[in-house]
Formats: C-alpha cells, sequence, structure tokens
C-alpha cells in the first residue's frame, strides 16, 4: 500500500503539542502543508557496518626446515589443491628412505615365511604318506610273522616226530623270532612317525578331535603348521609396522609441500626463500574474496527480530545497484561493552568492485508488516541522526515539534515517534519559520 500525495488543506487541524501562548498578531506566513498519513510498511532492521571476509585461513608448516620456493605473492588467485611453497628438510627425506628399506625388508620376511609354510605344508604331506606306508609294512610284517609262525608249528610237529633235523627247526625257529623283532621294530617306527599327529596332541592343543577324516587330517594340518603359521603371523605384523612407519614418514614429506585447501586470494606471505621456518609457523594468510559478509551491529530489541535465512538489501556507496544477500548469523551473546549483537549478511559471490572493509548498509526484511506514519522528507525542518524536527499546524499558528525518525522510503520519510495520524506539517518550511507564527496555506489555483 503506497501512502497519499501530499495535498495542500484550506483548513486547520488541532494536534497534540503542548500549547504556547500565541504570537503577537502579524501578517501569516504563506506555507503548504501535508497531512501524515499511515502506511502498512513491512517490517525491516537497518543496520551499518563494513565488508568483512568470510573467512581467513593461516598456511603454516607442518615441519622445521628451510623455504626452498615460494610459488605466489600477495594479491595472487589460487586454486584448491594448488602448489604454494615448498619446504626442504633433509631429514624427513632421510626418514622416507629408510622406512621404504624397512618395508622392503619386511616385505622379504614375508615371502620367506610364506615359502617356509609352502614347505610346511608339503613336509605334513610327506610325512602323512609316509605314515600311511609305516602301517601298511606293519601289515605286511604282522602277515609276514604270522606266517612264520605257521610253517614252524608244522615244523614243529614233523620235528617232534623226527622228521625233520634239529638244525632245520633252529633255523625256523630263529625266522620267527627275527619276524616278530621285525614287526616290533616297525611298531616301534609307527609309533614315532604318529608323534604330533595323533588325536591325543590334538587334546592337548585344546582342538576337539573330527569325527570325519578329512577335517581331522586338516586339524593335524594346523596343529603341524602352527609355528609356521606364527611365524608368517609375525612377519605381517612386521611388514603392517614398517608399512605404517612409511606412512607417518611420507605424510611428514607431504607436510613439507604447502598446497591451497581453497580457492582463494593470497592476502599475506609471511616469509621468503632461503628463511628458516619451524613447525606451525604461518607462511600464507589465503582470504576468501569470492564472498563476502557485511558485520554490523544492532541493538538488542533489533536482535531479537532476526533470523538466519532472512533477506536482507545492502547498499554500498562504490555500488550503484543493490545488493540481495542473506543473514548468515546472529550473535546469541552481545557484546560486553557496547550491549549491541553482530549480524552477518552474506553478499552473493562474484560482485566486482567490492574490497573488504568498505563501509555498508543494510535494510534486512523481517517478514512482519508494520503500521508507520509517513511524512515528505521536505518537512523535516531540522536532521541530526535519528532525530528531527517539523512544523506542525494548530490553528493558524505553527508547534514545533521533535520527531523520532525511521527509514526513508520511495513514498517519504517514516516517522517512530513525535507526530500521530492526521497531523497537519508544514510542507517546505521557510527557514526564518519559528515557533508559535501565524501561518495560512497556498490556495490551489
Amino acid at each position: 500500500m503506497k501512502a497519499r500525495s501530499p495535498v495542500v488543506f484550506l483548513f486547520v487541524l488541532a494536534v497534540s503539542c503542548s500549547s504556547k501562548e500565541l504570537a503577537p498578531l502579524a501578517e501569516a506566513h504563506r506555507v503548504r502543508a501535508s497531512l501524515v498519513s499511515e502506511l502498512m510498511l513491512q517490517e525491516s532492521v537497518h543496520a551499518f557496518g563494513s565488508l568483512s571476509f568470510r573467512y581467513k585461513l593461516d598456511l603454516c608448516s607442518g615441519q622445521d626446515g628451510t623455504v626452498a620456493r615460494m610459488y605466489f605473492r600477495e594479491g595472487d588467485w589460487v586454486e584448491k589443491g594448488q602448489l604454494l611453497a615448498l619446504v626442504d628438510n633433509p631429514q624427513v627425506e632421510l626418514a622416507v628412505a629408510r622406512a621404504k628399506n624397512r618395508v622392503a625388508d619386511a616385505k622379504a620376511g614375508v615371502d620367506l615365511a610364506q615359502a617356509r609354510l609352502s614347505e610346511g605344508r608339503l613336509d605334513f604331506e610327506s610325512r602323512m604318506l609316509g605314515l600311511e606306508r609305516a602301517s601298511m609294512d606293519l601289515e605286511q610284517g604282522k602277515r609276514e610273522l604270522a606266517e612264520a609262525e605257521r610253517k614252524l608249528a608244522d615244523q614243529e610237529a614233523l620235528y617232534a616226530h623226527g622228521g625233520l633235523s634239529e638244525e632245520s627247526i633252529l633255523e625256523g625257529r630263529f625266522s620267527v623270532a627275527s619276524a616278530h623283532e621285525r614287526v616290533a621294530s616297525m611298531e616301534r617306527e609307527l609309533e614315532a612317525r604318529k608323534l604330533g599327529l595323533r588325536d591325543a596332541d590334538l587334546k592337548a592343543a585344546g582342538i576337539p578331535v573330527p569325527a570325519d577324516t578329512e577335517a581331522k587330517r586338516l586339524a593335524l594340518m594346523d596343529l603341524s603348521l602352527a609355528s609356521l603359521q606364527a611365524e608368517l603371523a609375525r612377519a605381517i605384523a612386521a611388514l603392517d609396522a614398517a608399512k605404517t612407519e612409511l606412512e607417518s614418514a611420507c605424510f611428514a614429506q607431504d607436510e613439507l609441500s604447502i598446497r591451497s585447501p581453497v580457492g582463494a586470494v593470497v592476502g599475506a606471505r609471511h616469509l621468503e626463500e632461503g628463511e628458516r621456518v619451524r613447525r606451525d609457523d604461518k607462511i600464507f594468510t589465503l582470504m576468501d574474496v569470492g564472498a563476502l559478509l557485511l558485520v554490523a551491529q544492532v541493538r538488542e530489541e533489533e536482535a531479537l527480530k532476526l533470523a538466519v535465512g532472512m533477506t536482507g538489501e545492502v547498499s554500498v556507496d562504490s555500488v550503484q545497484l543493490p545488493l540481495l544477500g542473506k543473514v548468515e548469523s546472529v550473535s546469541p551473546v552481545a557484546d560486553s561493552r557496547t550491549g549491541s549483537f553482530t549480524v552477518k549478511v552474506l553478499l552473493p559471490s562474484g560482485t566486482e568492485g567490492l574490497k573488504p572493509g568498505m563501509f555498508a548498509r543494510a535494510t534486512i526484511l523481517t517478514g512482519r508488516e508494520t503500521r508507520v506514519l509517513l511524512v515528505p522528507e521536505s518537512a523535516l525542518a531540522e536532521l541530526d541522526g535519528d532525530s528531527g524536527q517539523v512544523f506542525v499546524m494548530a490553528g493558524s499558528v505553527v508547534r514545533a515539534c521533535s520527531v523520532r525518525l525511521g527509514p526513508s522510503i520511495a513514498e517519504g520519510r517514516t516517522i517512530e515517534a513525535g507526530l500521530s495520524p492526521g497531523d497537519l506539517v508544514v510542507d517546505w518550511p521557510d527557514p526564518s519559520l519559528k515557533e508559535g507564527e501565524r501561518v495560512s496555506l497556498y490556495e490551489e489555483g
């Protein structure tokens, strides 16, 4: 809703200003007047401050050393990931070389442990085959012993009846005794071959004895190869430790290359080539000029009206057109010295001509409507910041009224206090006009 255009009135209205004694009757000043009107206006908060970087980033050295190369100077634009400087540290390079050698040595240890484990598996298979062969030989020996005993029994019968010589019976008896010894020897050898491959060995190692033959074989293999598997695990652990050491050394080496984490402008270069640098010493300061912030202070009652995401119209003297920004943050805590709250309005990126430190004003729309009083800018007789003075017509005389001013809008100047709707104010007051003087209105021809 727009305010009505100023209208010249030929009548007088009473106002709430305090009355004073009228001036002596004199020739009346000829004036034009406007009616104080009401307007429904979207509520806004006005703030002013200066433009600032959205962020400032200090790049520091991660290692002690000497600045070997510097690739950029103040004001240069750098891309994300771009190399900015190189720091030289021979100790870091040596640490990387040593770590690489340890990794190579650990890899060789793993290869050797794996080879031994493979040999251990083959040896286990060989033992199992040897065990089967020994079992078969024992069975054969037992059969041969039984046959020798059967023959000896026949020989003993013949010998008892005189059908066999003593020498022959002694030879038969010796043969059976030898067969007994061979069988006993094979039994002892078989027991020796079974060491580590018995059910008792599985139980002693805390391994359940599987009922399935193949599962039992695999369990026995794991038992036989336990030491070699432990050796391989130790070699792998050593390799992991060596790789971790190499990663740490490479990380330290990477810290010798100073890269930009963002796209930004070099705001400051703190060192030059050849200078010594310590860990955490600043080398560059980067600044984001693509997105600027208006940092402003507002009063407590205004801060309560603001919220993140509200639209703000920002004006900068060096930029002709106003810029639309968004409220990025409102400080939850007041400044202890001023009692004001900090509000930050994010400006659109890529605005030409804007620099940090420039003075700017913002009008932030809260989304609520409020009723305001409106007078023409030309009705202000005096202006001092957010205070002013107007002349209000009371009958045929004028009274000077002090008013608290609101923002200027296209329709005129808003008034926050000092006037009432329907008051008649002098428009374009003559500088010689004073409190209590008689006035008359121009007649519109």
